[in-house]
């Protein structure tokens, strides 16, 4: 009976990691396609610039300025809603670790030190899990 109940505990502990493990892989990657939208937004306001620059010579300085000034709210637009929407993604899934799946962490394990260091659970794993 205490045998089964072990690997249940086992059971749910490894199941529990896995989630986290997913989750943060989730993150990781929202991270890496924010950075991706930051790095398109310079790449096009210093498109606009050179090529805004380049077109003195055939336009007025004064029209040049307000064509840039019309197309940029439009071309950014888009690229800003696709940068808060990994922002806010991102806050959720930390959220949903740290609210719920680290208090089902800490309920399975109910503070057994056992469980550290034997592949169950690293430290570091733990180490912003347990309630302060």
């Amino acid at each position: 009976m205490k045998n089964t109940k072990q690997n249940q505990r086992n059971t749910s502990i490894d199941v529990y990691l896995e989630e986290y493990n997913a989750l943060r892989e989730e993150i990781l990657l929202r991270m890496k396609e924010r950075n991706a939208v930051g790095n398109y937004i310079l790449l096009l306001i210093s498109a606009l610039i050179v090529a805004i620059w380049q077109i003195p010579g055939r336009i007025e300085q004064e029209r040049t300025f307000i064509i840039f000034l019309l197309i940029i709210p439009v071309i950014f637009f888009f690229l800003a809603l696709i940068y808060c929407w990994h922002d806010l993604m991102i806050a959720s899934l930390g959220g949903y670790i740290n609210q719920i799946l680290r208090h089902k962490l800490i309920e399975v394990c109910q503070h057994e030190d056992r469980y550290i260091g034997m592949g169950k659970i690293s430290p570091k794993t733990l180490s912003g899990m347990r309630k302060r």
